[in-house]
């Protein structure tokens, strides 16, 4: 006998029966709506990975729901949606759409890692092991060393900056400031040893003799 209705639980139940609804065909996923701020890279993290979104959210916080289990619902402040990504089940992965990085290319200047490291890549292919570092090295913030470095290549020829990334890889240095020293510390040595590569059978230009002068620019770059 139950304590508030006075009656048997099962009595009840054949009592109510009749005004209760089916079950849906489909399951009924449940889902918590989950706040996010964007990064300034257009992206959210959810679950290990993360997913783009127009890039005039950067910066600003929005919604994220599940949807069925399988897509991830992303929503501004107004519950519009903004984006809909198939679930990722891997980690560490970047699920992101062309559409929403548009208006960045547009502008000229490319102001977000993503579309940084894209323009780099374009223009020097064979140079992924220097992108590789600056992200590492600059890990929290990989942006700003990496626009600087762009912001160079305005300014010097692509032989002499090739010169620059292979004495960076070298000196495991990274920053614009080592960068910038090695490129003002004089030309790109006219004796050079060119060995071959693993990347593309593209050369490598290893630098020969003394490059005790870049320890300084080492400790300036630092």
């Amino acid at each position: 006998m139950h304590e508030t209705t006075q009656q048997r639980p099962l009595d009840r139940f054949l009592l109510e029966q009749p005004q209760l609804t089916p079950l849906p065909e489909r399951r009924f996923v449940g889902t918590t709506a989950l706040t996010r701020k964007v990064s300034w890279d257009c992206l959210v993290p959810y679950l290990g990975n993360r997913y783009s979104v127009p890039a005039v959210y950067a910066g600003k916080m929005v919604w994220l729901l599940v949807s069925h289990g399988t897509h991830l619902v992303i929503l501004n402040s107004r519950r519009e949606m903004l984006a809909e990504h198939e679930l990722n089940s891997g980690h560490g992965q970047l699920v992101m759409v062309e559409e929403h990085y548009a208006p960045l290319r547009r502008r000229g200047s490319p102001r977000t890692y993503v579309v940084l490291a894209e323009a780099f890549l374009a223009r020097f292919p064979h140079h992924a092991d220097f992108l590789e570092g600056l992200t590492a090295q600059y890990k929290l913030n990989p942006v700003a060393p990496l626009r600087a470095v762009m912001e160079l290549a305005t300014l010097y020829p692509d032989q002499s900056l090739t010169w620059a990334f292979n004495v960076a890889v070298e000196y495991n240095s990274f920053s614009q400031a080592f960068v910038r020293g090695v490129l003002e510390g004089g030309a790109v040595p006219q004796t050079a040893d060119v060995v071959p590569s693993n990347r593309g059978g593209v050369p490598d230009t290893r630098v020969q003799g003394d490059l005790r002068v870049y320890q300084q620019v080492l400790e300036l770059g630092r």
